[in-house]
C-alpha cells in the first residue's frame, strides 16, 4: 500500500525514519510527500532522494499561495527528477478565508501556465489538484465538467482530483 498524500517536510513529521517505520508497521510500503511551496518542493525532493520508498510532488498548495515570491524554476528542477512523480498539489481552497481567493487564483493560473510550458521539454506527469468549499469558478472537484475544464487548460497532463 502506498500513502499518496503526506507532508514529510512538516515539522511534526521531522523524524522521517520513525514516520516511515510506523507506516511500514501498518502495511504502508511507500509514500508520496506533497510539496506546498516552490521552496518546500526542494525539501520534499531531498527526502525522496534519501529514501528508496519515498517519492514527491512539485507545486504550490493553494493555502500557501501567499508565501511567494514563487521560484518556478525550483518546480522544474524537481519535476525533472525521477523521484518526483506529479505536479501539485495545486488548486483553489475555499474552506479558509486566507489566503484571499484572488491570490489563490492568480498563483494557480501562473502555475498552470508554467506547467504547460514545461511539457514541451519533458514527459507529462500527473497533476494533483485540490478544491474545497463553494467556488464561483471551476475547481478540481469530482465533477466531470469541472475536471474537463481543468484538463482543457492543461491538455498534456493527467489530472488526479480529490477533496480533503
Amino acid at each position: 500500500m502506498i500513502d499518496t498524500h503526506c507532508h514529510l517536510t512538516f515539522p511534526d513529521l521531522a523524524d522521517v525514519d520513525g514516520v516511515l517505520a510506523r507506516a511500514a508497521e501498518h502495511g504502508v510500503t511507500g509514500v508520496i510527500t506533497i510539496s506546498t511551496t516552490t521552496r518546500d518542493c526542494l525539501k520534499a525532493l531531498a527526502i525522496a532522494e534519501q529514501f528508496p520508498n519515498v517519492w514527491c510532488s512539485a507545486g504550490v498548495h493553494p493555502l500557501y499561495s501567499d508565501k511567494g515570491p514563487h521560484e518556478w524554476e525550483n518546480l522544474r528542477r524537481c519535476i525533472s527528477h525521477p523521484k518526483c512523480v506529479a505536479w501539485g498539489e495545486l488548486g483553489l481552497d475555499s474552506h479558509y478565508t486566507e489566503p484571499a481567493k484572488s491570490i489563490q487564483l492568480a498563483v494557480l493560473e501562473e502555475q498552470l501556465a508554467f506547467i504547460e510550458s514545461c511539457h514541451a521539454a519533458m514527459p507529462a506527469k500527473p497533476t494533483l489538484a485540490r478544491s474545497s468549499g463553494p467556488l464561483s469558478r471551476p475547481s478540481a472537484r469530482h465533477s466531470p465538467a469541472v475536471v474537463s475544464t481543468l484538463l482543457s487548460l492543461m491538455p498534456n497532463v493527467t489530472l488526479i482530483s480529490f477533496l480533503e
